[in-house]
């Protein structure tokens, strides 16, 4: 690779596998996941339960001396993990940090003037697989098209079109907040390729200027309606596609995936061996999503895409045995482990590659009562 990440430390249907944690492992797309390139999806922030974690306090709370149960209910002492192989986390904020978490941001929105300008692009490419959303979830192809937007290294943005009725979950009087914080109404709906539109946007991707909310701008933080779409992509100031160079960038991806599946297999099976206990739920997920920015200053498009595969276990946890009178108490917990790959594709304004940049294969395990992505 011609470089790698500076990483810091700051803060649909998956293509998923859910199996007793005592048969030994996984059983489905555990073994060829890693080099199969494709676009897995997410839509899951916890390894298939449906949300995620972080920003929430994710599953703190919970004892570090409690008893962990077999999925049956007792009490099960060969099902402890040693917790002398694994960090304890505080119960609250995630002590470790998966790559996804170093470098794709978490919901950071800046605010908007009245017209914004970056890249336009489908929450699940045909081509270029599912986009990463605005809680590092990782959106499924097959699925609902609707555009999402992003600028200069904005969390992906979710915009509302205005709309006479076209689009999906139409609102003829969705309130939003302008840039004085005023709150104007606008009919609005989500919009894709498949949605008519005044503005002849068919494609899965394109470069942009967005009116926002009808000039007024937004503040920081909050949603917006669009208003008006001017196209750049397919002119003289930005001749790329932008459509087909994330379809590109995917297929670089697919490939250096290939060429590293013997080092994420190998770091898949010494994570399972240091993390996989003999009873509990496992879910295994296999992702491969992107984050497209358009940096319009320098007439870049970077194109980060992020590979993960991980493991989790979830068991009953016993807080209290009771006593006579009281029944036991329990809750859930889940640990776990993570191999990452990510890789950034950077192209100027006529779609030729002017770097490419990467970091990993890296495995991460999950701390017992750590938050998990």
């Amino acid at each position: 690779m011609a470089g790698q990440f500076a990483c810091n430390a700051d803060p649909g249907q998956s293509d998923t596998t859910s199996t007793d944690a005592s048969s030994g492992g996984s059983t489905d797309g555990a073994s060829g996941g890693a080099s199969s390139g494709g676009t897995g999806s997410g839509g899951s922030g916890s390894g298939g339960s449906g949300g995620s974690d972080r920003g929430s306090g994710g599953l703190g709370g919970f004892g570090t001396g409690a008893i962990w149960l077999s999925s049956g209910g007792a009490p099960d002492p060969g099902c402890a993990p040693d917790a002398s192989t694994f960090p304890q986390g505080s119960g609250g904020a995630p002590s470790v940090l998966t790559l996804m978490e170093q470098l794709v941001p978490y919901q950071e929105w800046p605010a908007l003037g009245g017209t914004v300008t970056g890249i336009l692009y489908v929450n699940q490419g045909d081509d270029y697989g599912g986009a990463i959303d605005h809680l590092r979830d990782i959106r499924s192809p097959g699925g609902l098209q609707f555009y999402g937007f992003a600028a200069d290294g904005s969390s992906p943005h979710w915009p509302f079109f205005e709309s006479s009725g076209e689009g999906e979950s139409f609102s003829p009087n969705r309130e939003v907040m302008l840039a004085d914080r005023q709150k104007v109404e606008f009919a609005s709906a989500l919009f894709g390729p498949q949605t008519p539109n005044p503005w002849g946007l068919a494609q899965e991707a394109y470069i942009v200027t967005l009116q926002v909310n009808d000039g007024g701008g937004s503040p920081s933080g909050v949603g917006f309606v669009v208003t008006d779409v001017t196209i750049l992509s397919g002119t003289t100031e930005v001749p790329l596609n932008p459509a087909q160079t994330m379809a590109a960038a995917a297929d670089l991806f697919a490939l250096e995936l290939q060429e590293l599946e013997p080092e994420l297999e190998t770091l898949l099976a010494e994570s399972f061996t240091k993390t996989a206990p003999t009873c509990g739920v496992l879910t295994e997920t296999n992702l491969v999503g992107v984050w497209p920015i358009w940096q319009h200053e320098e007439k870049t498009l970077s194109l980060t895409f992020v590979h993960q595969h991980q493991r989790v276990w979830q068991y009953d946890w016993l807080i209290s045995p009771g006593t006579v009178g009281i029944p036991p108490q329990r809750g859930q917990a889940r640990h776990g482990h993570v191999v990452e790959y990510v890789a950034r594709y950077d192209y100027d304004a006529t779609g030729t590659l002017l770097a490419t940049t990467s970091e990993g294969p890296i495995a991460t395990d999950f701390p017992i009562n750590t938050p998990i992505p």
